[in-house]
């Protein structure tokens, strides 16, 4: 493994992405723009999901759902050869991406709390080489532990991460 790096963060809202700080995925007005194709659709909320969903297919980021509000830790692991076999496969928001992608065209990674979006800087998570990566989002099972959380600080020190983002370099 080339690198490690985890954040642990107190979201708003109960949908996250980890992207490319230049990525679209990043910008402000991505849940304005998420709910207003969903309003165009007979069903809002399966719109929504599927303007995210689309922009995952693009690789422009990786984006789950919450459950509940809390805290929570997320890992990333750079490896330098191919991505490792893993436990759980976590379920990205639309369930539909099967073998996601990342574009990093600076390698500045960022987490972005996408309902809050407008108002929220994107938290820093890591600085990796820019390029594109295969990408396998891992869910360790541990989300409801952390629900009764409000603030970083509380997460106890040697537990988590509740997810695990697996990149390696497109070949």
């Amino acid at each position: 493994m080339l690198l490690s790096a985890n954040a642990t963060i107190a979201p708003e809202g109960l949908v996250l992405a980890i992207c490319d700080a230049e990525s679209p995925m990043a910008r402000t007005s991505l849940n304005r723009e998420a709910w207003d194709f969903g309003k165009t659709t007979p069903e809002p909320l399966f719109g929504y999901n599927t303007f995210l969903s689309r922009e995952m297919e693009q690789g422009h980021g990786l984006c789950w759902i919450l459950v509940l509000w809390g805290v929570y830790r997320l890992e990333l692991r750079l490896h330098t050869e191919r991505l490792p076999r893993i436990q759980k496969h976590g379920t990205l928001i639309g369930n539909t991406v099967t073998a996601p992608r990342l574009r990093c065209p600076s390698g500045r990674l960022v987490i972005v709390d996408v309902e809050s979006s407008a108002t929220a800087t994107p938290t820093p998570f890591a600085t990796i080489p820019p390029g594109d990566y295969a990408a396998l989002f891992e869910d360790a099972g541990i989300e409801g532990q952390h629900w009764d959380l409000t603030n970083p600080s509380q997460y106890p020190k040697h537990e988590g991460p509740e997810w695990i983002v697996h990149l390696a370099a497109d070949r």
